[in-house]
């Protein structure tokens, strides 16, 4: 003889809903966790410098003319760079030009020899001196500087921010 027991289909329904949905629930939050993952890489790299040659700082001097050329020095407040370039413009100013200048040792300023021709027989230069400071090969922003050279006057050199 069987009996009935009042309530065990719900029981059994409520039991097996809970067994297969709590499975389901348990493989959805695992398929989720799997698909849900992120790689991310990071890549360092070198930056341009941060600083600019503060203009004001730049300062000329003569060493010596010699003949057709004037031998000049340009000294100017260090920043974060491992060097500069220097150039002219008009380019045919400059000995070298463009003048890469690697500091030779630590400290709070550079300075640089620079072979400057003679720009005509008058004697008299006018032209930009440009120093980007570069790090790592990478250049910052350019200062540029107003030289205004005079060889018939010896000593006759002035350096200025150009605005």
């Amino acid at each position: 003889m069987s009996r009935k027991l009042p309530g065990l289909r719900a029981a059994m329904f409520t039991y097996v809903l809970v067994v297969v949905l709590g499975l389901g629930a348990a493989g959805a939050h695992a398929l989720w966790s799997q698909s849900g993952t992120v790689a991310v890489a990071v890549t360092a790299g070198t930056w341009a410098p941060a600083g600019t040659v503060d203009a004001n700082t730049v300062t000329c001097s003569n060493r010596a003319d010699e003949g057709w050329d004037a031998q000049v020095t340009v000294m100017w407040e260090a920043v974060d760079a491992t060097g500069y370039r220097l150039s002219t413009t008009p380019e045919s100013f400059m000995d070298i030009n463009p003048l890469d200048v690697v500091p030779t040792g630590p400290g709070h300023s550079v300075s640089q020899i620079l072979t400057f021709k003679r720009p005509s027989m008058s004697g008299f230069g006018n032209f930009t001196l440009s120093i980007t400071p570069m790090l790592d090969g990478k250049p910052g922003t350019a200062t540029k500087i107003a030289v205004e050279l005079d060889h018939k006057h010896v000593g006759s050199l002035s350096c200025k921010p150009l605005d």
